[in-house]
């Protein structure tokens, strides 16, 4: 429903938990494409709304067309253009596959050196 008419029916602003309209009404000011966050223009619940499936109709053809889907369009990389490529880059380096770089470090964590595991007499090997 609209605010006037809510005000009107529920002068301190709230749904009285007795009432039968409790959990049911609410205030419509806008239409709203919840997937685009898009609204309507404001508008008068009464004057679209009676409760016939008719008025249900055109209440979603209304929020179709005053909701267009825009979405943001996501910022494309910025793309070398065939006439800024330059063939002298090309000549200075030879071509071949790339290698992956390791790491080499100074500084390593000591290790426990390795020996053979030796087979003790309670042993699941055999």
């Amino acid at each position: 429903m609209s605010e006037d008419v809510f005000n009107a029916r529920y002068p301190n602003g709230r749904v009285p938990r007795k009432s039968k309209d409790y959990g049911k009404v609410f205030i419509c000011r806008r239409g709203c494409n919840a997937r685009t966050a898009t609204y309507t223009k404001e508008f008068i619940w009464e004057d679209i709304f009676s409760g016939t499936e008719d008025d249900v109709a055109r209440l979603t053809e209304r929020l179709k067309r005053e909701t267009t889907a825009t979405r943001k369009r996501s910022a494309t990389k910025s793309l070398k253009r065939d006439d800024e490529f330059e063939e002298s880059e090309v000549e200075e380096e030879e071509l071949e596959t790339p290698r992956k770089r390791q790491k080499f470090s100074t500084v390593s964590t000591p290790r426990k050196p390795r020996t053979p595991s030796k087979l003790l007499t309670p042993s699941h090997k055999r």
